[in-house]
């Protein structure tokens, strides 16, 4: 494809997802547009609302077809990785939680200790959206048996932000989680 088609494809694909229902849209969008490309725009720092659109149309994508979702495993933690765009964060952070349970994909100490990393960077942020936050302490979970004391450290994250700032949201999944580390003889 020469670069004036792709060029035309790709804004195609960016009135496509900006225009339409996403719910209409991640259906079908695989017929006439790459998944490379949903993964570029979801990277694309000058519109914010279109890197979202991408990252949501790319996590019920990839959520409705997990072995596709185990092909890209990379690309997605790549991006859970790199980008700071919140809202694209959430999508992209419950793909990770997905994938951290996915007994067919086995991630490299690397690849689980930058995921630990960046989930540890989104969590200190004092204005850490409530859902992806959430997200976070789950992905920390479910790392928690292959890391020493992370299960430990993550109660306390959780039990600091339940004291100090508590939602509605932050405390149905905040206790989920503290019963779940009980369970596991953590508490």
């Amino acid at each position: 494809m020469n670069k004036k088609m792709k060029a035309k494809n790709h804004d195609a694909l960016v009135q496509l997802l900006l225009k339409n229902s996403a719910l209409d849209l991640y259906q079908h969008i695989l017929q006439d547009y790459a998944i490379e490309d949903l993964f570029a725009l979801c990277q694309q720092k000058e519109h914010y609302r279109l890197a979202f659109r991408a990252a949501w149309t790319l996590e019920h994508i990839l959520l409705h077809n997990p072995a596709l979702l185990g092909i890209h495993h990379s690309e997605v933690i790549d991006l859970y990785c790199s980008t700071d765009n919140e809202s694209s964060l959430r999508s992209i952070s419950k793909l990770v939680m997905h994938l951290l349970r996915m007994p067919s994909i086995q991630l490299t100490e690397d690849r689980k200790e930058r995921i630990i990393n960046a989930t540890y960077l989104l969590i200190e942020k004092d204005d850490c959206p409530v859902a992806l936050l959430v997200n976070c302490w789950d992905i920390l979970y479910l790392l928690s048996p292959k890391y020493e004391g992370l299960d430990t450290e993550l109660q306390t994250l959780i039990l600091f932000h339940l004291e100090r700032n508590p939602t509605p949201a932050s405390k149905a999944r905040g206790y989920k989680i503290l019963n779940q580390l009980k369970r596991n003889g953590i508490a």
